[in-house]
């Protein structure tokens, strides 16, 4: 307290003091919340990840029927649940089970896998589907496709907000600040 009044010139009052005090020994009143732009800033990821996608085996899908979609978030990975472990997750992309799908054009679609399945694919109707609606359900905000189709206006209402947001939970003292990591784009200010 002695820095803040120092710092702006002027004595708290008894009121601001008091306050404070309440704020510093229970911050559960406050939100803090992080922007993806400033997480993966701090991440040095890409250096590790780049070798584990390049060791992977990658082939092309192409749309036999309909389109393929993008998103804000375009890359995807899968991997098959029952692989997930209850504390340490599904191991990301070292996952043996892990598909991860890039849409290069509305009919072509990079995947990588650890499986050799072939060089090249076609996905069918319920093929492209499902990818689509993966890449949907991925998304932080935009669903994008090379014409004004229905079905994809129907899948953007239907997965608005499913995404799930990351949260912290249970670190310090009992009552501590949520702390979230925002999925969507940060508010730039105008």
């Amino acid at each position: 307290m002695h820095r803040i009044e120092q710092g702006e010139g002027r004595q708290l009052t008894e009121e601001s003091r008091t306050s404070l005090r309440r704020s510093l020994i229970d911050p559960s009143g406050y939100r803090l919340e992080l922007g993806k732009e400033w997480a993966l800033q701090h991440l040095t990821a890409a250096d590790k990840l780049t070798p584990v996608l390049f060791q992977m085996r990658w082939r092309t899908i192409g749309a036999a029927q309909g389109f393929f979609i993008t998103s804000d978030d375009p890359v995807v990975r899968w991997v098959e649940p029952k692989t997930w472990h209850p504390i340490y997750g599904d191991h990301g992309y070292l996952n043996k089970t892990a598909v991860v799908t890039f849409p290069l054009t509305p009919k072509v679609m990079l995947a990588m896998s650890w499986e050799d399945e072939g060089a090249n694919a076609f996905a069918g109707r319920q093929g492209v589907d499902r990818l689509n609606r993966l890449r949907a359900l991925q998304a932080d905000e935009y669903l994008y496709a090379h014409l004004d189709h229905e079905v994809i206006r129907r899948m953007a209402v239907a997965t608005k907000g499913s995404r799930p947001r990351m949260t912290t939970e249970g670190f310090g003292p009992k009552k501590f600040a949520a702390t979230t990591l925002r999925r969507g784009r940060a508010n730039r200010p105008s």
